[in-house]
């Protein structure tokens, strides 16, 4: 990819991204959950002891691995679950405390948000991704342009 100018590497991303999206929603819905399951165990093993700590993860969307299981189990086990939030196009992303059963918000896309304001600096971040490329850089929703 080396030899694209800028305009390729979008249309690419923009292109793989599309397909990875595809792909992922045909799996079909138990294998998808049988999937997440093993990546919840795989997050209790390499996380460990998640008591007094603050663990975000995000809410599934368009076939992403469902870690609401794993949020509910770390919630029971003395941890604090957040999830991430886009509050202005262009910024970071921050994080909101949430509690499986916690009342939630309508985000961007449609993805549920705590409606809590509060803000939280979590010890692990679990984020999701349709893709990476060959130099591992991340496919992930949205391809922000700068316009310099």
């Amino acid at each position: 990819m080396s030899s694209m100018d800028r305009a390729e590497v979008i249309q690419w991303r923009k292109a793989e991204r599309q397909r990875l999206i595809v792909d992922r929603l045909a799996i079909p819905g138990d294998i998808r959950r049988r999937y997440a399951e093993q990546i919840a165990a795989k997050l209790d093993e390499v996380i460990g002891e998640v008591h007094g700590r603050v663990i975000s993860a995000y809410w599934p969307f368009r076939g992403e691995p469902d870690l609401r299981g794993f949020m509910d189990r770390v919630s029971s086990r003395g941890g604090r679950c957040a999830l991430p939030v886009v509050v202005e196009r262009g910024k970071p992303l921050v994080f909101r405390p949430w509690s499986p059963g916690e009342p939630l918000a309508k985000g961007v896309w449609n993805i549920p948000v705590p409606a809590s304001t509060e803000e939280i600096v979590p010890d692990v971040v679990i984020a999701p991704v349709v893709g990476f490329d060959r130099a591992c850089y991340r496919l992930g929703y949205v391809e922000v342009v700068s316009s310099t």
